[in-house]
């Protein structure tokens, strides 16, 4: 089976996330795509980040009746900070070789990716696919070359039309009272408000 690891903080989930996703599943021959929501990313130590249990449960509703997607609480489970080789040596473990990973990951993360931990045996475990969109900073092949000479040549490239938000936007807009009906599902909206998330500085 081949899968499509798509991670973040999904803090919220937003329509940009699940229209990636739709894109990665239309244009590459994967079977099904793995939204993990992250635990406490190592590139975002000591940041305010809202509760897993949260997190997991919008993704869940944001993604619900929508073909080949799933969702799994690994990262958050797994405890400490957040290491992408941990999560791809944990799903090769788990499920065995005989599944075939794709790495989903924005144009920008991909530029950086030379600093993540073990980027060589992240490279050997799957394939990259990188997710580019017109407003934001182009995929830096030379950076990614840093990892293995050539490595870019064997990343997938995908242009995205979907929307351009963070979660960050969508969470100031929250705390501002203005409507994020047209950036979340309206389940996750629902969500938000029940729970009370993003109204103020002490959430998560």
């Amino acid at each position: 089976m081949k899968i499509g690891i798509l991670g973040g903080t999904f803090d919220p989930i937003h329509l940009g996330h699940v229209e990636v996703a739709k894109q990665t599943l239309a244009e590459l021959d994967i079977d099904r795509i793995l939204f993990i929501p992250t635990g406490t990313p190592w590139m975002k130590a000591g940041s305010q980040i809202t509760e897993g249990m949260h997190r997991r449960k919008m993704v869940q509703l944001s993604i619900a009746g929508q073909e080949r997607m799933d969702e799994s609480g690994i990262e958050i489970a797994r405890g400490g900070l957040t290491f992408t080789i941990d999560t791809l040596r944990h799903l090769i473990n788990s499920q065995g070789k005989k599944d075939e990973l794709f790495l989903i990951i924005g144009a920008d993360a991909a530029s950086s990716m030379h600093r993540w931990k073990e980027a060589g045996e992240i490279l050997d475990s799957c394939t990259v696919v990188v997710v580019s969109r017109p407003e934001q900073t182009a995929f830096n092949e030379e950076q990614f070359n840093k990892i293995r000479p050539g490595a870019s040549a064997r990343a997938i490239r995908i242009n995205s039309l979907a929307i351009d938000i963070s979660g960050e936007k969508i969470r100031e807009m929250v705390k501002s009272g203005s409507s994020i009906s047209k950036l979340v599902d309206p389940a996750v909206e629902r969500y938000i408000k029940k729970n009370n998330l993003y109204r103020g500085e002490t959430d998560g």
